[in-house]
């Protein structure tokens, strides 16, 4: 009797531990993420990506999602081995009428030595897919600290970095980069953001 109530009190210790450990997927294409309470950047899924996946379970979703294509960026991959440690970057595109790709859409990087997916950036065009307020991710309300989404849900910048090309403001707390590409001129142009693990 002794040996079973230490059999049953190790299942339920290991059904707590799987139950503080799970993932609750939110969908960007289908959910305001901005919304999400509390927001954790590793449970925002994109064509069921997120955060933490290997590239092994990413190139697997890739391949099963029908309305994208992606390729390796070769100029900053040191191996497209999916069971490789190695730096590996991919380009994810929407899918054209011919097939290929056509508008650029998502980012995905693994650093080197990672073997979970460290950063997913949303480029502009995925602004249509987004839902609500999620889409003031990509103009100036993410960057107008005056404005009532940025006081609402970003609230406040922990690392600003004005750097040739973008601007890069950092909130710690959510693993979210804003980023704004700037113009030739210098002055800014598009607005983006991305998801970072590593952010600190």
């Amino acid at each position: 009797m002794k040996y079973v109530s230490f059999f049953v009190l190790g299942i339920c210790l290991s059904v707590y531990t799987m139950a503080q450990h799970a993932v609750t997927a939110v969908n960007f294409i289908t959910t305001d993420i901005t919304q999400s309470k509390p927001f954790a950047a590793e449970n925002i899924t994109v064509y069921g990506i997120h955060l933490g996946m290997s590239r092994k379970e990413v190139l697997a979703a890739l391949q099963a999602e029908q309305s994208v294509v992606s390729s390796v960026d070769r100029f900053n991959t040191q191996s497209d081995d999916a069971n490789s440690t190695t730096q590996m970057r991919i380009y994810v595109y929407a899918k054209g009428a011919d097939g290929k790709g056509a508008n650029s859409l998502l980012y995905l990087i693994w650093n080197e030595g990672s073997a979970g997916l460290d950063r997913i950036v949303f480029f502009v065009d995925m602004k249509t897919m987004a839902v609500g307020d999620t889409k003031k991710l990509f103009g100036n309300d993410a960057v107008d600290t005056e404005s009532e989404f940025y006081k609402r849900f970003l609230v406040k910048v922990d690392d600003h970095i004005d750097g040739s090309y973008t601007i890069k403001d950092r909130f710690f707390a959510k693993d979210l980069e804003v980023i704004t590409y700037k113009k030739s001129n210098g002055k800014p142009n598009d607005v983006y953001f991305a998801l970072d693990r590593k952010l600190k």
